[in-house]
């Protein structure tokens, strides 16, 4: 389909654009220049329309929706090379996470930090985690996906490194904060980003791929504590975080030169040319013929052109994000039709979060009274980061054939069952205690890790793409709330009750309370496509700014000459259509 030219649809553009005067070969990104904005500060509607009229026109039959178009592609090497890259973001977490853990004794030991001072060393990462959180999600949706996950890499690469030249508490923790925000900024980005370039039939397996980085991250760690000493007893912590920051250095590089732009984020924000490249890219990547079209229809209503309004008045003032695309995007997410979903899955992700990180802090202290002497913890480690591999399978599988919400139900069914095998080898120690305390052990690794790839992935679909890493940050920051709180719940549960059941009685029952609330989750998203956007009612329901006016203004002529196109918009149904059990 080629541009439209004089309000008339021009020749085929074949496989490479030739919109600003040089052809681009299909595979490779072009440096455009931008939009036409040069009149626009004194008259926003001729370049509101010559960005308008730019689009192309859609015929009688209609063209496919971009997620329609990534599905037809199928997965293949662009799929590959994406999750490659933007797995890395997991694979440092895994890495920083466990090593910073096992060197807080070394650290401690040096500095003689107390024990508020050596808590808080793992804490200020879970802080920084949080607080970039939060932050990518208005940062990715304005700006884009792939220059966060860049930023994540450099950031990790670099305030690693400067850790391990730090010399007290204070300065210590400055740096872990900054390694823990450029955490945060990279992983809802990249959780997003994602779920735009898969098929719907393999979001899944994109989703548990990234989440198995995780636990390579943390074999790689694990490695180099076996390397430095298995017993863990003389760390050379300074050693052991510079070669932990090496991987993110190698990822930040890759995306550098490998990653695309998030086609959806392109498309919605008004620049469908580029996001033509990155799908003739993705095509190309695939082994589709250079003739295989990649038009999609484009949300052309009234929504749309308010979103393009408001980017030419942001250009004009030059704005990095205003305080009403913020808004806008959190209304959406805590919108009539959302709210409740929304309420539900922070509280997922921050069970899912608390059984890990719970169990990851409590666990080596429970078994500590039992452990016999002689015992290689850092093959220990190992061992246990390997458990997860099987949940990992396991998640792929149960993604693939079982609905979401029944499979958080599956997870969440299964982690309780370990917990109580768990509790049962504490309350009744002796005789089969040992065979129940390996079950539960085991198990709760397995099973949280088919909630890591379910429940995010859950988190990324539901929402509409305008706002979709601002909800998928929201609910991975309640995540992380879990992982700061759980080891001072833990201390406070053990220090009021003087053993340690009923910390793991709290875990089942705030996992027996996120099984009920599951059906109440309004969509199934199991085998839909992403959503565009939010319906114009769904907007008119969450209220609209002071500045509706204004935008009402500038669009109403746009309304008014153009020609009506058909609009394309993914619909979610409360249930599937064919439900696979």
């Amino acid at each position: 389909m080629a541009p439209v030219k004089d309000g008339k649809p021009g020749g085929d553009a074949g496989p490479a654009s030739t919109q600003y005067g040089a052809a681009v070969p299909v595979g490779h990104r072009a440096t455009m220049p931008p939009a036409p904005l040069g009149d626009a500060a004194a008259d926003p509607q001729p370049a509101l329309a010559d960005a308008v009229m730019s689009w192309p026109a859609v015929d009688e039959k209609g063209l496919p929706m971009l997620p329609e178009v990534i599905d037809k592609m199928g997965f293949g090497m662009a799929q590959v090379r994406a999750g490659l890259v933007g797995g890395g973001c997991y694979f440092a977490d895994g890495a920083e996470l466990l090593l910073i853990s096992a060197v807080t004794d070394a650290v401690a030991t040096q500095w003689s930090m107390g024990p508020m001072q050596k808590g808080l060393v793992v804490t200020i990462v879970f802080i920084g985690i949080l607080v970039g959180n939060f932050a990518s999600g208005p940062i990715g949706d304005a700006h884009g996906r792939r220059q966060l996950i860049l930023s994540s890499f450099i950031g990790i690469f670099a305030f690693s490194v400067a850790s391990s030249f730090t010399v007290g508490f204070w300065s210590l923790s400055v740096a872990r904060f900054c390694v823990g925000v450029s955490f945060g900024i990279g992983q809802p980005a990249w959780n997003t980003l994602g779920a735009e370039v898969t098929p719907a039939d393999y979001r899944i397996m994109m989703s548990a791929m990234s989440q198995g980085f995780f636990i390579l991250g943390e074999l790689y760690s694990a490695t180099l504590l076996m390397v430095d000493d298995p017993q863990m007893k003389d760390l050379h912590w300074r050693w052991l975080l510079r070669m932990g920051a090496i991987p993110s250095g190698i990822f930040g590089i890759a995306c550098l030169l490998f990653m695309h732009q998030s086609p959806s984020y392109l498309a919605v924000s008004g620049q469908y040319e580029k996001a033509k490249e990155v799908l003739q890219s993705m095509r190309h990547d695939n082994g589709h013929p250079d003739d295989m079209s990649v038009d999609f229809a484009l949300v052309t209503r009234k929504s749309q052109l308010k979103r393009m309004a408001k980017r030419l008045r942001a250009a004009r003032r030059l704005t990095v994000l205003s305080k009403d695309d913020l808004l806008k995007q959190v209304r959406v997410v805590f919108g009539p039709n959302l709210w409740l979903s929304t309420l539900i899955v922070m509280y997922s992700c921050f069970v899912l979060n608390f059984l890990y990180y719970g169990c990851l802090y409590a666990l080596p202290q429970v078994l500590a009274s039992s452990a016999e002497p002689g015992s290689n913890a850092a093959l220990e480690l190992l061992t246990g980061a390997l458990a997860e591999i099987p949940g990992q399978v396991l998640g792929i599988l149960c993604g693939t054939y079982l609905t979401r919400k029944f499979n958080i139900k599956v997870y969440l069914g299964l982690s309780s069952l370990s917990l109580m095998s768990f509790v049962f080898s504490l309350i009744h120690p002796g005789g089969a205690a040992k065979i129940f305390q390996l079950a539960g052990i085991y198990g709760i690794k397995c099973f949280v890790a088919i909630g890591f790839v379910v429940v995010y992935q859950y988190s990324i679909e539901i929402y509409p793409t305008e706002a979709r890493t601002t909800g998928t940050a929201i609910n991975m920051g309640s995540g992380r709330v879990a992982g700061i709180i759980s080891p001072l719940i833990f201390e406070g549960v053990v220090h009021m009750t003087g053993g340690y059941s009923m910390f793991f009685y709290l875990m089942i029952g705030c996992a027996v309370l996120n099984f009920l609330l599951i059906p109440l989750l309004k969509y199934e998203t199991f085998g839909m496509a992403l959503m565009d956007d939010i319906d114009d009612e769904d907007e008119a329901e969450a209220g609209k700014s002071e500045q509706a006016n204004e935008e009402q203004d500038e669009v109403a002529p746009l309304l008014e000459s153009k020609t009506i196109r058909h609009r394309a918009r993914t619909v979610f149904f409360a249930e599937p259509l064919m439900p696979r059990f």
